[in-house]
């Protein structure tokens, strides 16, 4: 057995926090592991106003200034020559190992070629976002039977109309198009290696009003985990779908997976084409030559220094949430060789980010305090979570500005409009009595408060149980991201908002809740709950907070990497994952969930290999 396939048992060998789930079946009980703590940062909710009147310095970990573009970091990395000997050669080359990497190198090898794939973290450490076992899309035969309607070849141009419309036109029509022509048969593949899935109509959670074609989700599910509810958010890495496709894969033996190697440069060749990469594997410098290769390394989300130069999403998000290896590298050696970048400044974001840098604290909010493996993503901290809720909130006057209980575009876009994009939370003492009284409620796993009853699923002899929303709310307490006092007219003061105002909205707001009307904003009686019991808290947080990145490498709809200016592709490369552009992905400021990221990624890693795979052979790209 190979060296990179022997890697797969290190993490049964490693101690872990959390019981088997023999023992959580036999007890029903597992145990919470001790947690580690953040280091105290003293920052307090005062420190926070001042910074919001731009009173910080913009210094962040003492090293990065959040105010300048540190263009190191956005440049293009060029290409190298080839070397006079290779390390290893292949016929598909995939550079990245999340959902689009893992089922670009799947479809490579249904198509008959042999794959390498490089990914840059180690297997103990790799930053997917929980692990996807839930995606979601419109559009063929499953699609059409969760929705009881049909679906034929017809309804592609007036479904890809309508999703067009919906998403600010800020992707490619006609990959657009092609996304919905290709997303069976993704699901047919998956299917091929026994993946199974439930669907789930989410129209009455996503659907704007006058929607044909609202979205559909499908979530992995397996015989052995019959004690779990196929909403559960966490029960995925070890069966999430990317998981399911590299143990199908390395059974199958036709692809090598290399871990802990990044790759600095790709390798072009006299006549212009790319034929392979050049990589730092396990510390050693190798290269790996490649008929074709795939870009498939997630977008640049945790490059705050892209983010800013070629978006506004850092005027929306206080913060990034996503897997913090995605820094844009495949996205900049992919223009080192000549190609440019499309749909730009189109991101992925939901409502109510915590602003981090005007904490003083890192671009990207690293969850990774209480399980070392970083498997969690922090849109689930207890901060992040309540900032949320469809609690009251205020802008930084102290008047309130929304209904709370809106789709995720209207909250977020809400929120921009005030001053300093930012607003406050309030919530009284009674935070159990509220999460109880909205609880099924709202959208479901994406805002549920974490307790130790969401268990992340390894293997047989390893369930993790995750930690309890009160004691993640200590952290961010201790961050500073919460701002706490005895009475009302206290919490104004600590928040830095005008007394008067603030003191009257809560006094309406507890009249609505009490008449069961919202006399302003018309928000549903359900979420109506009173703010009368002290200590009362604000959470400060800014309109959104950034998922991943949407725009990316210019591609023709066969997902070659086209030159900047569109007019012919660069031979021997495509592109999957967030790094193409053009796709239609969700959360671009709402909830047009028509193909979520985990969707698009598929469908990109699909369509990329398949095409890689025909190239190396010989054959002609579809």
């Amino acid at each position: 057995m190979s060296d990179e396939v022997k890697s797969e048992g290190k993490e049964k060998e490693e101690v872990r926090d959390g019981a088997s789930r023999r023992s959580f079946l036999k007890t029903g009980v597992i145990t919470l592991g001790a947690m580690s703590a953040l280091a105290a940062t003293g920052v307090t909710g005062a420190k926070v106003a001042e910074a919001a009147a731009g009173k910080s310095s913009g210094k962040v970990s003492g090293k990065k200034n959040y105010k300048e573009v540190d263009m190191s970091r956005v440049n293009p990395i060029p290409p190298v020559k080839a070397p006079a000997k290779w390390d290893y050669e292949t016929d598909v080359l995939v550079i990245g190992w999340g959902v689009g990497g893992t089922m670009a190198a799947l479809a490579a090898t249904k198509a008959g070629a042999k794959v390498i794939a490089l990914e840059k973290n180690t297997k103990e450490k790799w930053p997917e976002h929980a692990g996807v076992h839930s995606i979601i899309g419109t559009g063929g035969r499953e699609w059409a039977a969760a929705k009881k309607r049909t679906w034929g070849p017809e309804d592609v141009k007036p479904a890809a109309d309508e999703m067009w419309a919906m998403n600010d036109f800020s992707c490619d029509y006609k990959i657009l198009v092609r996304q919905l022509e290709e997303w069976q048969n993704c699901l047919d593949l998956l299917h091929s290696l026994d993946l199974k899935f439930q669907t789930v109509d989410l129209g009455e959670s996503f659907d704007e009003p006058g929607q044909k074609y609202s979205s559909v989700m499908w979530t992995s599910v397996n015989t052995d985990l019959q004690d779990f509810t196929t909403m559960d958010p966490w029960v995925n890495k070890y069966l999430g779908v990317e998981r399911t496709i590299e143990r199908a894969l390395v059974k199958k033996g036709s692809t090598r997976i290399f871990y802990d190697s990044p790759v600095n440069n790709l390798v072009r060749d006299a006549s212009g084409r790319i034929v392979g990469a050049k990589a730092t594997m396990s510390g050693k410098v190798k290269y790996v030559k490649a008929k074709a290769t795939i870009i498939s390394t997630g977008g640049f989300g945790a490059n705050w220094d892209m983010c800013k130069h070629y978006t506004y999403i850092t005027d929306f998000c206080g913060c990034h949430v996503g897997a913090y290896s995605n820094e844009g590298d495949g996205i900049r050696m992919a223009q080192g060789v000549g190609s440019g970048l499309t749909c730009v400044p189109s991101v992925g974001v939901a409502d109510g980010g915590i602003d981090m840098l005007a904490l003083g604290r890192p671009w990207n909010y690293r969850q990774d305090t209480h399980f070392k493996d970083q498997t969690v993503s922090a849109y689930a901290t207890a901060v992040i979570q309540l900032a949320r809720q469809p609690s009251l909130k205020v802008n930084m006057s102290g008047k309130r500005f929304m209904d709370e209980n809106g789709t995720w575009k209207k909250k977020t876009m809400a929120a921009y409009g005030q001053p300093d994009h930012s607003f406050f939370v309030i919530y009284g003492a009674d935070l159990d009595g509220y999460i109880n009284f909205i609880k099924g409620s709202r959208y479901g796993m994406c805002e549920n408060m974490i307790t130790p009853d969401f268990r992340i699923y390894f293997d047989d002899e390893d369930i993790r149980p995750l930690w309890h929303w009160k004691d993640d709310l200590k952290e961010g307490k201790r961050l500073g991201t919460v701002i706490e006092a005895d009475t009302i007219e206290e919490l104004a003061v600590k928040m830095g908002v005008n007394k008067k105002n603030f003191m009257k909205t809560v006094s309406d707001y507890n009249g609505y809740c009490d008449k069961g009307v919202d006399e302003e904003f018309g928000k549903h009686k359900s979420f109506l709950y009173p703010i009368r019991k002290g200590p009362f808290m604000a959470i400060r947080a800014k309109s959104a907070f950034l998922w991943v990145t949407q725009g990316g490498i210019r591609v023709d709809e066969k997902w070659r990497a086209l030159k900047a200016d569109g007019s012919s592709e660069i031979p021997g490369l495509y592109v999957g994952s967030a790094d193409a552009g053009g796709m239609m992905k969700p959360y671009n400021f709402g909830m047009e969930n028509y193909f979520q990221q985990a969707a698009s990624a598929i469908i990109s890693g699909k369509i990329a290999g398949t095409n890689a795979a025909l190239e190396a052979l010989g054959k002609e790209p579809v």
